[in-house]
């Protein structure tokens, strides 16, 4: 079915993914120095993991959203990024308590200690906002209009439950996939494995293993939850599509996140 209720969203084919996965830049390793603090790798493993939760609960704010339209008690204009309507602009962007001023304050308090030279300068705040539109901007664009792209008023309860189970496990692939990065950047850091080894995809055997089981799990909560039913715009694989997407998405903030001085052994 066609999303009417979101008409700027429409789904992307694979030769699309695939391009987006081809341009995320390569970034280089870090390894703990003068120049590269134990305070600034805090900064940078917080941040990763701290926009990987805004992203899930910033979707769980859309899902309510979405819920309300199919029962009629929502209007689907409060659903549509990115200033949304209502509750859900409140449960997104409120100043205090919102899914995006909770990340902006929480990568404030884990940057605190040592903020990279590479974050505007030292400016930690600044980045935070940038990052958490980045990533808000990323969501609606490249990730809502595959998960949410049935007509909400017109999708049967097993469709609906497809969604939102797809919804719900492919945000928390975010969340997993940093901590797979988290571990091996310590880890670098520590040089327990070779510099530039966690730049994904990870060369690190036990980092690539560890995305790998994520995904896999995803894929199958995701395929399972949509056996029954699924929406006729899903492919016949959603989950394979949707950790697809939502990977490349992580991918593509790695080299923003995990910036800063490099390795001299890594210097080209």
């Amino acid at each position: 079915m066609r999303n009417s209720m979101h008409p700027r969203w429409r789904p992307i084919g694979s030769a699309v993914l695939g391009l987006v996965l081809a341009a995320v830049p390569a970034a280089r390793g870090q390894v703990l120095s003068d120049e590269f603090t134990s305070g600034e790798l805090a900064c940078q493993n917080g941040a990763a993991t701290t926009l990987a939760k805004m992203l899930v609960a910033r979707t769980k704010c859309l899902t309510k959203c979405l819920q309300g339209v199919r029962k009629g008690t929502t209007p689907a204009s409060d659903c549509q990024p990115p200033a949304f309507g209502g509750a859900t602009a409140l449960c997104v962007a409120d100043a205090a308590k919102g899914a995006e001023a909770k990340a902006r304050a929480g990568i404030a308090k884990v940057c605190g200690k040592d903020c990279p030279e590479c974050y505007s300068g030292g400016d930690c705040a600044a980045t935070a906002a940038s990052a958490v539109t980045a990533v808000a901007g990323a969501a609606d664009a490249q990730l809502a209009p595959f998960v949410y792209c049935g007509t909400q008023s017109g999708l049967t309860a097993g469709e609906a439950k497809c969604e939102d189970t797809a919804a719900k496990n492919v945000t928390k692939l975010a969340g997993s996939l940093a901590k797979c990065t988290t571990k091996c950047k310590s880890s670098e850091a520590a040089g327990k494995v070779p510099v530039g080894s966690c730049n994904p995809p990870a060369a690190d055997l036990a980092t690539a293993a560890c995305v790998q089981k994520a995904q896999d799990k995803t894929v199958a909560a995701i395929d399972k939850g949509c056996t029954a039913e699924r929406p006729a715009c899903y492919s016949s694989f959603p989950g394979l599509l949707f950790s697809g997407v939502v990977t490349a998405m992580t991918n593509a903030r790695y080299p923003a996140t995990y910036c800063g001085f490099p390795s001299p052994a890594f210097i080209d």
